[in-house]
């Protein structure tokens, strides 16, 4: 089973859902991460695994280097304020509908209490 460090979740795809890539790398490349994978307890499947959370990553961190790039001429406030706006709009739909705790020491005898919006 291969171990990365915080890896990115995989898109939960089924089987079927999935598509064959035909790669060329180096030998080296090829001996590098077949013995990493193995020295990490590696079983069928983990080089297909391993493959796609580094395109994953290499893709997240074009897309945040764009974002970067694009607001890189934005005064601090600015963009402060707009993380902050979208960090709310994101924080009051996750938080709809979630259960936050159960109090069992509650007067309420264990009543389940919802969380709300952050603001």
């Amino acid at each position: 089973m291969i171990d990365l460090a915080e890896p990115l979740p995989v898109s939960g795809a089924r089987l079927s859902d999935m598509i064959r890539w035909t790669v060329t790398v180096s030998k080296d490349t090829d001996s590098d991460v077949r013995s990493y994978l193995a020295e990490h307890g590696g079983e069928k499947g983990d080089l297909s695994k391993f493959v796609e959370r580094a395109v994953q990553r290499a893709v997240l961190w074009a897309t945040v280097r764009d974002i970067q790039a694009r607001n890189a001429d934005l005064p601090a406030e600015e963009l402060q304020a707009l993380i902050d706006e979208a960090c709310a709009a994101v924080r009051k739909e996750f938080w709809k509908d979630r259960v936050w705790w159960t109090d069992p020491d509650s007067p309420d005898d264990g009543q389940v209490r919802k969380a709300g919006p952050i603001d």
